[in-house]
């Protein structure tokens, strides 16, 4: 007998929603294991007539201080929205859509607001009709702490996005504060929500890379956490059972609010700065990027002094990096991503490394697409390269048929996915990926881990992992590297600074690793404080006797159009 589909409500302010809740009602439409086929509008004012009146209005309801702030921050988005439209930073941003037609039914509830306007209470009367619409869960997709009986009035509860850390940035608005603050990471929590009004119980968290103006940071992080949502909605369906919720833990910052005039004003000037910067690249009066580097060196990881390692030549208009060494037949050779900055695009080169310096090989792979990442590996007596190849949308295996420079493709391990950074590896009996999929569609391969099994490494069949993403976090989540310690495989993670892709790197031991477990303990961390102007690192390899890296120096360049 066929499982019925999960029944879902959505609780909004308004028929007109955010994109984000509507890319969830499209997709929604697309699975036929989920239903969501019902609004729950909030009508919490009404604030009809003139400006003076609906502003009187909200000044009772809230207070002078709330409301005179809440005015000021919709101006600077305003203004923040107009301004990145003129920069090249400023992605075009979608606007609010009605869903009116969308859905089968819709219908008004009037909560109780509290005097800070944040709690908002359900009569029995409305919770009565949100009962009789037998809903399996609800989503809160609107404004408002929910409590009371409408919190129960569901199988599965209400569960509700947070769009901040809920361990270190409670409140909001979300993806402001840690814009302002110049946090490397922008956090957000799927959660169940209880009458705990900060500590509901937490589903899934994860974070991103911070970006450098609050309203693109806010669009980012709404559109990279939504595939999130998408899964725990499949899994309820599938399972009828919400994932096993996180310990509690005590929360020891203050709760962040709507900025006041004078933090709007100090933000307004920083964006300012960042705008001005944009706008100099854009007019070619100055162009500024970095140039990423291989550095070598011998010994194993654990020994390594960094300062004292040396660099293969770069060249203007290339980028090298993600180096991987290995030595066969006597040669030690360091394959890496060489990317071409007039064509955008990378294949893999071979340089021979001796205590001479390094010696360039030839080109040892090229395709009509993108390559880097060029993780090698042995089975069964055999060396087996798995570069990225996430523009080709696969994951592909290639053997090495003539040491270092002759590679035939030999098993696409996976298709049709957007996945870059693949370490292939064994443990504990089974072949592992261990890769970095963007779920989302925007390019967002910082943060996601993921982690696939099968019993050979070129098996075109390979499990997911039952805790798909087993990482969320832009603070290592993406790889790059792999070494070891002892019998361990310690993978090395890239950690992203403030809208700085490849800061540093954490390297972690793989302490479990099953088709239900995964987890992981801090070795060390590798910063990039060995070179005057080196600004990140972001790789890291070892064959015991040589150990290479990547690091990247700003290059900046000032001139004037002919």
């Amino acid at each position: 007998m066929p499982i019925p589909p999960l029944r879902v409500g959505l609780i909004v302010d308004s028929t007109t929603v955010s994109p984000q809740v509507h890319e969830l009602l499209v997709w929604a439409e697309s699975d036929p294991s989920v239903d969501i086929s019902t609004l729950i509008v909030q009508v919490r004012h009404d604030w009809s007539g003139s400006r003076i009146a609906r502003f009187r209005a909200r000044v009772q309801q809230a207070g002078w201080r709330s409301t005179l702030w809440n005015y000021a921050f919709a101006v600077l988005c305003m203004v923040e929205g107009q301004l990145l439209r003129m920069s090249p930073e400023g992605a075009e941003s979608r606007a609010d859509c009605d869903v009116s037609d969308q859905v089968d039914r819709i219908i008004s509830v009037h909560p109780e607001v509290s005097r800070s306007g944040l709690v908002h209470r359900f009569s029995p009367h409305d919770v009565g009709r949100i009962a009789d619409l037998d809903l399996d869960v609800l989503i809160r997709a609107g404004s408002g702490i929910l409590r009371g009986d409408v919190l129960s009035v569901c199988r599965f509860g209400i569960l509700s996005f947070h769009h901040g850390d809920n361990r270190d940035n409670r409140g909001g608005p979300a993806g402001f504060w840690e814009t302002f603050h110049r946090e490397p990471t922008t956090g957000f929590v799927i959660q169940r929500l209880t009458e705990e009004l900060d500590g509901g119980d937490v589903l899934l968290r994860g974070n991103f890379m911070t970006q450098r103006f609050f309203l693109r940071n806010q669009a980012s992080v709404y559109a990279k956490s939504n595939p999130f949502l998408f899964s725990i909605l499949l899994r309820l369906a599938r399972e009828r059972a919400l994932p096993q919720a996180e310990a509690s833990q005590p929360y020891d910052t203050v709760l962040r609010r709507v900025p006041g005039v004078l933090t709007c004003i100090a933000y307004s000037f920083m964006a300012t700065g960042w705008i001005v910067e944009a706008l100099l690249r854009r007019t070619h009066i100055r162009m500024s990027f970095d140039r990423w580097s291989v550095g070598w060196l011998r010994g194993d990881w654990p020994t390594s002094v960094l300062w004292r390692a040396r660099s293969i030549p770069n060249s203007t208009g290339r980028i090298r990096a993600d180096p991987f060494v290995v030595t066969r037949d006597g040669l030690t050779v360091v394959f890496i991503e060489d990317f071409d900055n007039s064509t955008s695009r990378g294949h893999i080169a071979a340089y021979e490394l001796s205590d001479d310096g390094p010696v360039f090989l030839g080109v040892a792979l090229e395709e009509p697409f993108h390559l880097s990442f060029p993780f090698v590996f042995e089975f069964e007596g055999r060396l087996l390269m798995c570069p990225e190849t996430g523009e080709a949308k696969e994951i592909r295996v290639y053997e090495c048929v003539q040491f270092p420079l002759r590679w035939e493709l030999v098993q696409v391990l996976m298709r049709e996915v957007s996945a870059v950074d693949t370490l292939v590896i064994n443990h504990d009996g089974l072949w592992w990926l261990l890769t970095n999929v963007d779920e989302s569609g925007t390019g967002e391969f910082g943060s996601a881990l993921y982690a696939f099994y099968a019993q050979s490494p070129l098996s075109d069949s390979w499990t997911p992992h039952s805790g798909n993403p087993v990482l969320i976090d832009a603070r290592g989540g993406r790889n790059g590297g792999l070494l070891r310690r002892g019998d361990q495989h310690v993978r090395v993670g890239q950690v992203q600074g403030f809208a700085d892709y490849g800061h540093s790197t954490v390297l972690r031991e793989i302490v479990a690793l099953t088709p239900s477990e995964f987890a992981e303990v801090e070795v060390a961390q590798v910063r990039p404080r060995f070179a005057e102007g080196v600004t990140g690192i972001h790789h890291l390899h070892s064959d015991s006797e040589w150990t290479v890296f990547d690091f990247k120096r700003p290059i900046t360049r000032w001139f004037f159009r002919d």
